[in-house]
Order: C-alpha cells, then sequence, then structure tokens
C-alpha cells in the first residue's frame, strides 16, 4: 500500500510492504492500495480493479482550467475499471452524475449504505465517518469480512496532518490538518468546532496559510465563507506552489482576509453568547470575531502566545509549512 500521509498505525511511514500487516489478520499480497491523485491526470496512469472517490469537487483548476475538463478527467478514469470491477462513493453526492461515464458497468457501492456500520472511531472529525462509510463499502466489494472491516476501523489511528491532535500546551490543545480545498477546509473546521464544544473548551483558532495563489483567487469566494465557526484566523502567507507571478501580483492577500473578517462578524452579530479575553498583559476584554493577514510565521506566533489562553484549540492547517507554526510554538512552551 502507498498513501499520501504518514500513518500512525505504521510507524509513522506512508507504505507498507507484503506481508507487515499479515498479524492484523487482514489480506496482505492479495491487493495492492494506492492513493491516486487527479493532478495532471495522474490517475490515468494506473489500471484500477476497484475506485473510491472521497470527493468531487473540482480543483486544480491551474492545471483543469475548468469544471469540466476536472469531470471529464474522472470519467475517463472510471473508464479504466473492467466490467468486474467496483465503483464505491456516496452515490448521492451532488457532482456523482457528472463523473459517471455513459454505459457504467462496473459494480457500484453506495457508501450511504454503511453510514450506520460505522464504529466508534479513535480518530476525530466528522469526515472520518465519511472516509470509514467508503472503507467498510470497498470491504465488502472484496469480499472482505465486515467483522474484519470494522475491527480494522476500531484500531485506526489516523493520519498525520489529517485532525492531527500533535500537542497540548499547558491545557491549549494543537491540531494540525492537511486540508486546502474549500470542502475540506470547512470539514475540518466545523470538526474542530465539535470537538471545542464536546470537551467544554474555549475559544478556536485557525491558522491557515492557502495553497497557491492561483487555487485561492479560483475559489476565493468558497474559501471566505467557510470560517463561520472559527473565532480567531490568521493567514501568515500564501504558499507559493506552481503559482505565475501573474497569479501572485493578481491577488490582494489583505482583501481577501477583509473579506473572510466581515463574513464572520455578520454571523457573530446574530449570536447572543459572546465571550472574549483580550491578551495576558491587558487582562479581561469582550472581543469579536477577527481575521487577520499576520504577514509571516513569526508575527502569528507572537499573537498565538499573547492571545491564547489555556482551553483554547488552535488549528493549523493548510497544505503548505504551516505546521512549522505548531512545531515552533510547542517548542516554545517546552
Amino acid at each position: 500500500s502507498i498513501i499520501g500521509a504518514n500513518i500512525h498505525d505504521w510507524g509513522g511511514k506512508n507504505f507498507m510492504k507484503a506481508n507487515e500487516g499479515a498479524s492484523d489478520g487482514m489480506p496482505t499480497k492479495k491487493y495492492f492500495v494506492v492513493e491516486a491523485c487527479e493532478y495532471r491526470d495522474s490517475f490515468l496512469n494506473i489500471e484500477p480493479n476497484s475506485i473510491v472517490v472521497t470527493n468531487t469537487d473540482p480543483d486544480h483548476l491551474d492545471y483543469f482550467e475548468t469544471e469540466e475538463n476536472y469531470f471529464a478527467s474522472f470519467k475517463k478514469f472510471l473508464t479504466k475499471l473492467p466490467q468486474f470491477g467496483s465503483f464505491i462513493s456516496f452515490l448521492q453526492g451532488e457532482n456523482i452524475m457528472k463523473i459517471l461515464p455513459e454505459n457504467f458497468h462496473p459494480r457500484k457501492y453506495g457508501a450511504e449504505n454503511s453510514i450506520d456500520e460505522v464504529p466508534t472511531l479513535q480518530v476525530l472529525g466528522s469526515f472520518q465517518k465519511l472516509n470509514a462509510a467508503c472503507a467498510i463499502e470497498a470491504a465488502k466489494a472484496l469480499k472482505i469480512s465486515e467483522k474484519d472491516a470494522i475491527a480494522s476501523l476500531e484500531k485506526y489511528k489516523g493520519l498525520a496532518r489529517r485532525f492531527d491532535i500533535v500537542a497540548k500546551v499547558g491545557n491549549i490543545t494543537i491540531i494540525n490538518d492537511y486540508a486546502h480545498h474549500p470542502t475540506s477546509l470547512k470539514m475540518a473546521i466545523h470538526s474542530a468546532r465539535e470537538y471545542v464544544k464536546a470537551n467544554k473548551l474555549k475559544k478556536l483558532w485557525v491558522v491557515f496559510q492557502p495553497h497557491q495563489y492561483s487555487r485561492t483567487r479560483s475559489f476565493e469566494s468558497k474559501f471566505i465563507t467557510v470560517f463561520k465557526e472559527a473565532d480567531e484566523v490568521l493567514i501568515p502567507n500564501i504558499f507559493e506552489s506552481r503559482d505565475t507571478q501573474d497569479d501572485i501580483l493578481k491577488f490582494d492577500i489583505q482583501e481577501f482576509v477583509t473579506k473572510i473578517e466581515a463574513d464572520m462578524t455578520y454571523v457573530e452579530k446574530k449570536r447572543s453568547n459572546v465571550w472574549g479575553r483580550g491578551p495576558k498583559k491587558r487582562g479581561q476584554i469582550f472581543y469579536k470575531k477577527q481575521a487577520r493577514f499576520t504577514n509571516g510565521f513569526e508575527n502569528t506566533l507572537k499573537i498565538l502566545d499573547d492571545y491564547a489562553y489555556d482551553g483554547d484549540v488552535v488549528l493549523v492547517i493548510g497544505a503548505g509549512d504551516v505546521h512549522k507554526i505548531s512545531e515552533a510554538f510547542i517548542d516554545s512552551k517546552s
């Protein structure tokens, strides 16, 4: 198996060789599992027998240019399934019909059917339950016993940077996540808010580093609406990757952050349970939700050091190097 993130159950590796999982009672030589990506049509190099699609929200428009091209790439991928193959996904999903080829004969498995079968998971996040439902349906398609599938999910400890609680500094909880698309970002923030509520914690900080100027521009209107459940948003910079100079010059990060705060403030005005605290040096003051462009990691760390209190949760999120903020914050408190 080859996965795009380090897996805690595999000793922090992102791969497992044949026979390494034999002690878990799961087949090891019969299947080869790979996490595939659609960017540059790279998944078209794979010859699959089964395909699990967890998300069909358009992305990588720097390559695909249009949503139609994005969906067309998925159609090409699904046509590679043999007639005896299996397609597993949430079949009621908004974009599913846009990616299914005509005369699609492989057997379809709807993950909706397994939601109620998902056991209590060790990993946090509402999206984890959706992924687990897909895993159960994939096990059914491969004739793996439901008992073994459920047992495996119950033991699953999660991935690095996938709603990964990396430390509790004093009584401040630090969570790393890799989300960099509006849909996954919204789900991660919602999961963090649920974590705050369930544990009777206090303030939810979101330290978000957008990945690519081009992606942030393409989905700006969606990005600015996903922070409603956060109390504080800090954006240190945008991680450059495959960006042109034109991409960079055409995007105003301060204006982007101002739009985020306007959306957050609007929601806050409708809430009656507004509470807050000021910096340690100034004692208690009331606050409103806010978003800030911090212009670098150092400034971000200073704000967290001055304003984050015991009982707060800090969600550090993005696909770039933003996890270094988590590491530096933890080190500064050690």
